[in-house]
């Protein structure tokens, strides 16, 4: 280990030979203790015989002769340079584990189940906002930092924990000593001996107060986007009923005093007359198709039978309506004929049978669609099934699909939820199931 031979070693002073210069204040001190009659142990730097330093541990052991002087000491050495490389990349990397814990502001902590005594990390009494000096953590003082409201939910996913050897996973909100409040999620599995006894507790305490924040202030801004989407679509329904009506009423009734005024031209013009005569039958045609027009967009911007005669009659003509114009053959099926349901949820389900049609239309490349309109005494189904060529709903992106993204908010308003069933391939079900209680 030193690199000497016997004959150079035997009748030299041992610190001449593996004591560096830097060490010899200290070696002497040894030497003081050993003289004393001290035993001592330690790591000390040496030399080897080609200069070359390294740690070693080394316990030395006095012996004196009968009159009580040091004859001799005893030693034993031992190369201890790798193991300290070890303890210094250990360090290294719970420093590092340290510096990522506080990043990331995640604490790890360890629990005796057997004491309930508990191991905080660095990062962990800072999340609690205590001095690791000061503070003694154990299961019970941390009960004392979780939220009143969820002490009880804590403390019993903890203690039902010890049945299972799945990881567990708990989020909370804890009061840090300085009383800031702060949401974490805990995660932690349980180590247990070879006959199955739990021993420890391991976990991770994560702070993502900052995340359930940004969470709720999306979800506030969400649910104001819909309320600005319901008010628009609101306004913009009875836009559409007073534009309709405007059309239907004050459009159509011009027409038919136009088709009088022309038919009146029509009887004064001479039967020799052909050629004004072909006008006229030209133009009365004209007048029909014009009236027939107005009906149809009428119709489309809010069809008066919805208020007259119910979503079912409406749906029918609809359903009618669109496969005269794209060729689908397109069926309605209904186990009623009459629902005792608010004008609020008929307009937004015709609206979404509406806009789902346009879908069809658009993208799917169908020959078949079938609507289902099934009532329970639960709930109101709602379902339009085409044998197109489908998508790949896990991969749908509203962002590109504003139809989709409009039934959902249409769905949102009314109180029903909307689901899409689809793969490439086999076509298209959106569904769309409204509770009974939100159907007034």
């Amino acid at each position: 280990m030193y690199g000497w031979d016997p004959q150079q070693v035997i009748g030299n002073p041992i610190e001449n030979l593996t004591v560096p210069l830097t060490e010899q204040e200290h070696a002497s001190v040894i030497m003081e203790k050993l003289r004393n009659g001290e035993f001592w142990r330690g790591d000390f730097k040496v030399k080897r015989n080609d200069g070359t330093e390294f740690m070693a541990a080394i316990s030395n052991t006095p012996f004196f002769d009968n009159d009580g002087n040091l004859k001799g000491i005893i030693g034993v050495s031992r190369d201890i340079t790798e193991r300290l490389q070890r303890e210094n990349e250990l360090n290294a990397q719970k420093e590092r584990l340290s510096m990522a814990q506080q990043v990331a502001k995640i604490g790890s902590w360890k629990t005796d189940l057997r004491t309930l005594d508990v191991e905080w990390s660095d990062e962990t009494y800072n999340l609690f906002e205590v001095d690791q000096n000061s503070f003694k953590p154990n299961h019970e003082s941390f009960l004392t930092f979780v939220h009143p409201d969820d002490r009880d939910a804590v403390d019993e996913a903890l203690k039902q924990s010890i049945h299972t050897t799945e990881s567990q996973s708990i989020e909370h909100r804890i009061i840090g000593a300085q009383g800031t409040e702060k949401t974490v999620v805990e995660t932690w599995r349980i180590e247990r001996s070879e006959n199955g006894e739990p021993l420890f507790a391991f976990g991770t305490c994560q702070d993502i107060s900052l995340r359930k924040r940004s969470e709720m202030q999306l979800e506030r801004l969400n649910e104001q986007l819909s309320l600005l989407y319901a008010k628009h679509d609101d306004e913009l329904e009875e836009e559409r009923l007073r534009i309709s009506r405007e059309i239907h009423d004050q459009l159509g009734q011009y027409l038919t005093v136009l088709k009088m005024d022309t038919w009146k031209i029509k009887e004064e013009l001479a039967p020799q007359n052909q050629k004004a005569n072909g006008i006229v039958e030209n133009m009365l045609q004209r007048i029909d198709e014009s009236v027939e027009i107005v009906r149809r967009i009428s119709r489309e911007l809010r069809p008066l039978m919805l208020d007259e005669m119910g979503l079912v009659a409406a749906m029918a003509w609809h359903c009618e309506e669109f496969q005269r114009h794209t060729g689908i053959q397109t069926e309605l099926r209904s186990d009623t004929e009459e629902l005792n349901i608010s004008e609020d949820a008929a307009i937004g389900l015709f609206r979404i049978m509406q806009e789902s049609c346009t879908n069809v239309a658009r993208h799917a490349k169908a020959s078949k669609l079938q609507v289902r309109l099934m009532s329970s005494p639960e709930q109101l189904s709602l379902e339009m099934q085409d044998d197109g060529v489908g998508m790949n709903v896990e991969e749908l992106d509203l962002k590109g699909h504003l139809g989709i993204l409009g039934m959902t908010e249409r769905a949102k308003i009314i109180g029903a939820t909307v689901s899409f069933d689809s793969e490439p391939g086999n076509g298209t079900t959106v569904r769309i199931l409204l509770p009974t209680e939100q159907l007034k």
